[in-house]
């Protein structure tokens, strides 16, 4: 409980501060007032957010990073037709290297962390893990030079699966450059070391981020507990 009624407090300070916008989805108006001209998809599955974000009228750049294989085959197919969306088969994280992807038998829901008992044992989405692929890992830091991001309004979204700390970590040299940030966050541990909601808005209140809005995720079936939410964030001083 302590852990909630914190998370309650630092978001009922924000509302006071500044107000956050809970619905309707606002990321098109976001990334106008922003000037955004570049997304980073980090994590992009088979590319739902990129799609997402054409529907929403954004046409200007987008790199997305996916390491699965199925995965990464339906996202080749989707960016081909799209001269403004470029992809990259790899994973983002804290240290360069190659590791071992979990595939979940449902399978946005794969990381590369061990699930917790909990879950394992969520109610209403299988995310037990069915095999496993070795993938290539790059800290965000290193890959930013072959970008070519000089002069870019950016913003990040990560959706990690409980590797969304380890991506921050790893574009620590580049986070002076990034404007905005779109994030998933959880209420409570479901995959092993992950950082949970209340460590990630402490995180970004100390580099100069300003939350602006949430959107409910997943809800276990039985309890109709929240088990995480969406985050978006903008660089404070970029505010007016």
């Amino acid at each position: 409980m302590q852990l909630y009624s914190r998370i309650r407090s630092f978001l009922r300070m924000q509302v006071l501060r500044r107000g956050l916008t809970i619905s309707p989805f606002p990321l098109a108006r976001y990334l106008q007032d922003f000037s955004i001209d570049c997304v980073l998809d980090v994590g992009a599955n088979v590319g739902q957010y990129a799609t997402e974000l054409r529907g929403l009228g954004y046409k200007k750049r987008i790199e997305s990073f996916e390491p699965m294989a199925d995965a990464w085959k339906l996202l080749h197919q989707k960016s081909s037709r799209d001269p403004n969306w470029n992809i990259h088969r790899m994973a983002i994280g804290n240290e360069s290297g190659t590791r071992t992807l979990n595939v979940s038998a449902n399978g946005p829901s794969s990381s590369l962390l061990p699930l917790t008992e909990a879950g394992k044992n969520t109610d209403g989405v299988d995310l037990n893990y069915v095999s496993q692929e070795t993938v290539t890992v790059r800290r965000l830091d290193d890959v930013w030079p072959s970008l070519n991001l000089t002069g870019q309004r950016l913003f990040l979204k990560i959706d990690t699966q409980g590797y969304e700390r380890n991506v921050l970590q790893g574009a620590s040299n580049q986070l002076a450059e990034i404007t905005g940030v779109q994030i998933e966050v959880p209420l409570f541990s479901i995959y092993e070391s992950e950082w949970l909601a209340v460590d990630f808005l402490h995180w970004f209140d100390e580099q100069g981020f300003s939350p602006y809005w949430i959107m409910p995720g997943f809800r276990d079936r039985k309890s109709s507990q929240l088990l995480d939410f969406d985050i978006i964030f903008f660089r404070s001083s970029q505010i007016d």
